[in-house]
């Protein structure tokens, strides 16, 4: 019986082990292009305007669509940018460590001295 248990408890502790060592990936799917059609919405990887109507491919297939047939295109915006914060405490080239200015060091107090 007390093989059992221990292969049971081997068992159960290398699937705890191999669960907790996977880890979720975010994986970013590329935005799709939304393709606006008189009977409703189409969702495509790539379009391609050519004279006459439009290329687009989804997955591994492409397609045409006529030019009548399409209302207008949305593309996905691009992501935007986060502003770089002002620090105006930040010096270049001194490792992030500021330098005393003319008002900050005015508010240092002076050394103390030991005269009586």
């Amino acid at each position: 019986m007390s093989t059992v248990f221990y292969a049971c408890a081997l068992t159960l502790a290398l699937a705890v082990t191999s669960a907790h060592a996977q880890t979720k990936t975010e994986t970013t799917t590329p935005e799709k292009i939304t393709i606006v059609l008189a009977d409703g919405p189409l969702l495509v990887d790539e379009i391609t305007e050519a004279a006459d109507g439009y290329w687009y491919k989804r997955g591994n297939m492409s397609k045409f669509l006529d030019r009548e047939r399409v209302i207008r295109i949305e593309r996905p915006k691009p992501p935007e940018e986060k502003p770089a914060a002002a620090d105006d405490d930040v010096v270049e080239g001194l490792g992030g460590h500021a330098t005393p200015t003319a008002t900050s060091a005015s508010t240092i107090a002076p050394a103390s001295s030991n005269s009586p």
